[in-house]
């Protein structure tokens, strides 16, 4: 049932796939009750499309290295300095480069010839297809911009794909490539790499019947209408699945929707749904202050109305003004209906009214004691201002869509609610009720509503995407730059309070949300602190037209939230060359960095980098910790960094902190202090970067790196290269484990830590565990005769879902040694999530007791209903005995060693009870670099 799939879809919001060969989605307010906010559903599945694209930046997968390394030789050649002079933003999903970008290769006559542009991307895209669109063709693509935006030239193509000997579109799947100055500098795809589909085996008119059928289970009455074949491709996280599909438009009432149907064509079953009036849901809860219909009110001009003034038909200047036979009085009939706007009533008769306007004279029109009446006016009015101020911003683009008359549907009912939507071509407002006022009555939420049409009509087809978060985020970022105020609609709820506010610190991706207008604070907040800061660097009036110059542009080719950074980049850039900046790069960092995205720090571009402590000797000399800094943006002033740390921790002793200081070499350099083994050293760095703190690791599940220290007697080891030596692989006839190479899908590791072989997950396909499913990797029996102070030693790269969700587990001789962490179902935020190999040491003093002669360890992973991940993938792992040291000398020699805990630690303090890692905290981090200290692998 639909509203079931609402209900489940308002916990995790699909990937948003909408182009513009789709007609536009409405898009609302804020979000009711038990509905998303549009966008495209997975029907009857367990495992939900992404919820955004997931972005790493110069992290090549390794099934595109080829194909990155030939872009790298061409760019050489044609002068640029290589790898270096170019960066790329890799959707991890995919594995297509989201967006690539850098220092520019010369293509000469681009920028004024449009022909010369075209041939230039057509040619290029026919040598780097592998690239940009891995799995098609050049023919796929069509041409479907071509075109200068602020000195930019944007030539995009939109994919197709051969059904049944017919070429049809591919739904979201479009590429572009950025000119300026003569050089191309930035490559854009949204492809979904995909098979070949299977042609149709039903009727267009079967697919419209189904859809309709479909739709009724959850409406009163729906109407199915357009139809076209298409091929639908499903992301989900770590893989893309294609169908060929009728895609059918259908409008339905009782409660109120549009939706597109995605029927598959060889079944006839609807598998995919795309409600296309984007509705959300806000709370009676934030307090407000005026631009509601309870506070100030001010006079505006009737601009561009219709009139009749003594019975000759005629339109209001800019200003309001009428003009007739004098001396005057003269009847001015008038009504909430122009040249750029036209109010219709849903609650009623259209508001008129009939006025005597005399020589001179200003003569007021209000309806303020009457909601219905009020809400006409307040609409027009607001709607007109919003038209006005996009003519300031882009008068020349959206000159054909300005110049149109538009329709504003006011006092509409509706079961939900508190809320106001755009539907591809119209304004629609609501009535009030008991907990908020009639929205047309708010001149944010017209101005937000009006701000979803800017959106539509300023993306560039092929490049741009209608992406729910970004959509809202500009509704609101477009009524901030008009109002001049980051407070979102005041006066909105009933009892005063707005919706919400864009001056916030809402961070990519920790506040993601399953509301788009919640995500979309993200991008919002990002606009808002941009037009401060260019406000700061330019003035008021000029940084807030730079602002809104810029924010037209990046929605040009911006298709996620991620994206608009280099988007941005590329708006302003002036020369082709992004490597020596743009001229506002360092306040676009300084904004980008504040909220999460783009791979860098603060506004000077600062990226951290650093190599995990893995086995160090027992002793007093301490362990070198060294954390590189690299600025990629010298020339700016951007925060440096404020302070560097690292705490660090035994299991058994006082923990200690060791600082870091700038070595003068670009890094931050320190030592742990030494430490008596055998013990485990767990320890994590910490950088406050202008206020912020960024920690690794990067994995809020598990944010201490581990080390283990003393020396160790391997007992059995394997580095997985020849076989998988006697492990058991899978549970109960399944085949999730396996032994292989990782292939870097579905959240898995790129390669191997050692060699090239591994065991883990589903190592094959899209690499992502089946929902549902518990599924083991067994190791031999281990002979430990006479072995004491056994520990398990090994490297991990681990992803699945919140322990409520998903349980990673280990075990020794079917005894829990150590699991994922967990909060609880409802919330299951906390998702492991390794992004580089883990070094793992475990005790298992506590669990294997004396006498023991042999054990067996397990690795398992019981999976939710929910999501899907890489899961477990594991390398180079052995189980030592640990040695312990000689009996320490009765001088105390070391006593400063453990952080003054020498005095009260016990004898054997040296041997921990256990050091499974436990979650302390989340943070974010930098670029981080892979392990490299080396584990000495012995076979058995």
């Amino acid at each position: 049932m639909l509203h079931r799939l609402l209900r489940a879809r308002s916990l995790s919001t699909a990937a948003l796939l909408a182009v513009l060969a789709i007609a536009p989605a409405a898009v609302a307010v804020t979000a009711p009750p038990g509905a998303a906010g549009g966008g495209l559903v997975a029907v009857g599945a367990a495992d939900p499309l992404r919820r955004q694209v997931a972005i790493a930046y110069d992290r090549v997968p390794d099934a595109r290295r080829a194909a990155w390394v030939a872009f790298l030789q061409e760019a050489s050649a044609a002068g640029g300095t290589g790898a270096a002079s170019w960066h790329a933003a890799w959707d991890l999903d995919t594995g297509v480069p989201s967006r690539v970008f850098g220092a520019g290769l010369p293509a000469p006559g681009t920028a004024a010839d449009p022909r010369a542009a075209e041939a230039h991307a057509r040619s290029f895209l026919a040598r780097h297809v592998a690239l940009l669109a891995p799995g098609a063709s050049p023919e796929d693509f069509a041409l479907a911009a071509n075109e200068v935006v602020r000195g930019q030239r944007i030539v995009a193509f939109t994919q197709t794909a051969v059904v049944a000997g017919r070429r049809v579109p591919v739904v979201g799947g479009q590429l572009s490539l950025r000119y300026r100055a003569d050089r191309l500098f930035v490559l854009a795809s949204e492809v979904a790499p995909h098979a070949a589909v299977r042609g149709p085996a039903i009727t267009p008119e079967a697919a419209r019947r189904a859809a309709r059928a479909f739709t009724l289970g959850a409406h009163g009455r729906a109407d199915a209408s357009a139809t076209d074949l298409v091929v639908l491709p499903l992301v989900r996280p770590g893989s893309v699945v294609a169908r060929a599909a009728f895609r059918v438009r259908v409008e339905a009432d009782a409660p109120r929707a549009r939706y597109d149907a995605f029927v598959d064509a060889e079944t006839g079953e609807v598998f995919a749904t795309d409600q296309l009036l984007r509705f959300a849901a806000g709370e009676v809860q934030i307090d407000a202050p005026v631009r509601g219909p309870y506070d100030l009110r001010q006079l505006y001009a009737a601009r561009f109305a219709d009139v009749v003034v003594d019975g000759a038909s005629g339109v209001a200047t800019a200003d309001g003004g009428v003009s007739f036979a004098g001396p005057g009085p003269a009847s001015v009939v008038i009504g909430a209906r122009g040249t750029f706007i036209s109010v219709e009533n849903f609650g009623g008769a259209a508001i008129a009214s009939t006025l005597s306007v005399a020589d001179g004279e200003k003569v007021p029109w209000s309806s303020a004691a009457d909601e219905l009446g009020d809400a006409q006016l307040s609409a027009y009015v607001h709607a007109n201002v919003a038209k006005e101020h996009a003519r300031g911003i882009a008068p020349e683009p959206l000159a054909t869509w300005l110049d149109a008359r538009m329709n504003v549907n006011v006092n509409r009912p509706d079961i939900y609610g508190c809320n106001a939507f755009w539907d591809g071509d119209a304004l629609n407002f609501l009535r009030e009720s008991g907990s908020c006022n009639n929205s047309a009555r708010v001149s944010d939420v017209v101005y937000h509503e009006f701000g979803h049409g800017f959106h539509q009509h300023s993306a560039v087809k092929g490049a741009g995407t209608l992406d729910a978060a970004i959509g809202e985020g500009s509704g609101d970022f477009y009524a901030a730059s008009i109002t001049g105020d980051p407070l979102i609609a005041p006066g909105f709820f009933a009892n005063g309070t707005a919706l919400r506010a864009l001056d916030g610190v809402l961070r990519w991706p920790d506040d993601i949300s399953w509301d788009p207008h919640e995500t979309g604070l993200i991008w919002g907040g990002v606009m808002w602190d941009l037009r401060v800061a260019l406000q700061k660097s330019h003035g008021d009036a000029e940084g807030a037209r730079i602002a809104d110059v810029l924010f037209h542009a990046i929605l040009g080719g911006a298709s996620n939230i991620p994206a608009t950074y280099v988007e941005a980049l590329a708006a302003d850039d002036d020369d082709g060359d992004l490597e020596n900046g743009t001229p506002n790069v360092c306040d676009l960092n300084a904004a980008f960095a504040a909220h999460g995205l783009g791979h860098i720090m603060n506004a000077a571009g600062l990226v951290l980098e650093h190599d995990a402590l893995a086995l160090v000797p027992s002793g007093d000399a301490p362990y070198a910790v060294r954390v590189r800094a690299k600025t990629l943006f010298p020339q700016c002033a951007g925060a440096g960094i404020d302070d560097m740390f690292v705490p660090w921790a035994r299991p058994v002793g006082l923990p200690g902190t060791a600082p870091l200081q700038a070595d003068g070499k670009g890094a931050y350099a320190g030592e742990i202090p030494g430490q008596h083994g055998p013990t485990a050293l767990n320890y994590h760095v910490t950088a406050t970067v202008g206020g912020l703190e960024y920690l690794l690791p990067d994995n809020p599940a598990d944010p201490e790196y581990q080390a283990f220290v003393g020396e160790v007697e391997p007992i059995y080891c394997n580095d997985f290269e020849h076989d998988a030596d006697g492990w058991a692989l899978g549970n109960g006839g399944s085949n999730d484990f396996a032994w292989g190479s990782p292939n870097g899908q579905g959240g898995d590791p790129p390669k191997a830590f050692s060699g090239t072989k591994v065991i883990g997950d589903r190592l094959d396909g899209d690499g992502l565990y089946r929902v549902g499913r518990k599924s083991s990797a067994m190791s031999p029996s281990i002979d430990v005769t006479g072995k004491s102070n056994l520990r398990l030693q090994f490297r991990r790269w681990l992803t699945v879902e919140d322990g409520a969700l998903d349980q990673a587990s280990i075990t020794i001789n079917d005894q829990p040694v150590w699991e994922n962490a967990a909060t609880d179902a409802e919330s299951a935020g906390l998702e492991h999530v390794d992004r580089e190999w883990r070094f793992v040491d475990l005790d298992l003093a506590s669990y294997v007791p004396p006498g023991t002669t042999w054990i067996r360890i397990r690795f398992e992973l019981k999976s939710g209903m929910r999501g899907q991940r890489g899961g477990w993938t594991i390398d180079d792992l052995c189980v030592v005995s640990a040695k312990k040291p000689p009996p320490a000398p009765p001088t105390g020699a070391d006593a400063g060693v453990d952080g003054g805990d020498a005095a009260t630690a016990p004898a054997d303090a040296g041997e921990s009870s256990g050091c499974a890692v436990a979650p302390v905290g989340g943070g974010r981090g930098g670029a981080v670099a892979m392990v490299i200290a080396g584990l000495a692998l012995a076979r058995q």
